[in-house]
């Protein structure tokens, strides 16, 4: 765990288990404002068990912060495939995901990369599925790094994820900006969901 990846993080790896008599499950980030419906997304095989979009940050490059060529990234947490998806949006299978030893399969990662993970659980799931995930539209999970370069136009986003510092509830700090323009539509779908936005606005865990 990290100051920014607490073990709460790992939550969405075993939560399929309890839930229980559902043909699809969809993980989304808290950060991630749904713009959309997009039940076509449902339908889409997932022949492993899960489905997800490449990570925007990581394409050519190894994360900010790693300071290694991107090939020796891969390596260092025992990745052989050139793919690597970002976890804020995962489809899931739930029959096929509960017949995997996550808790198995966690130790054994943790053991021979522990040392050399960025994005703890994620850099697991990307060394448990790889090669064997099925690769969304980006709209599924339109990341920090696409906003403002006009890829809109050729991916209209269904989910919009904030995967950066800068979050929405954070409050609007820079009025036109996205995460600005978000401010008060991000808190009244909390406010929609029932929840107490109040608890997100304060600057606490």
């Amino acid at each position: 765990v990290t100051r920014n990846w607490p073990a709460i993080v790992y939550d969405r790896i075993f939560a399929p288990r309890f839930l229980t008599g559902y043909d699809r499950l969809t993980y989304l980030d808290a950060d991630i404002f749904p713009l959309t419906a997009a039940p076509e997304a449902l339908a889409v095989p997932l022949r492993h068990g899960l489905g997800a979009v490449q990570d925007t940050a990581s394409v050519g490059f190894s994360p900010h912060g790693a300071g290694l060529t991107r090939d020796a990234w891969r390596a260092s947490i025992g990745l052989r495939s050139e793919r690597y998806f970002n976890s804020g949006m995962l489809m899931i299978d739930p029959v096929l995901w509960n017949q995997i030893d996550f808790a198995g399969a966690l130790d054994r990662f943790v053991a021979a990369h522990g040392q050399a993970v960025r994005m703890p659980d994620q850099d697991f799931l990307n060394w448990q599925f790889q090669d064997r995930w099925t690769e969304f539209s980006p709209r599924f999970n339109f990341q920090k790094g696409l906003f403002n370069y006009g890829y809109e136009a050729w991916f209209p986003p269904a989910f919009l994820h904030f995967s950066s510092f800068q979050k929405p509830w954070l409050g609007p700090d820079c009025a036109d900006s996205v995460q600005g323009q978000f401010h008060e539509p991000f808190l009244e779908m909390v406010r929609r969901a029932g929840c107490d936005a109040d608890l997100l606005t304060r600057r606490i865990r």
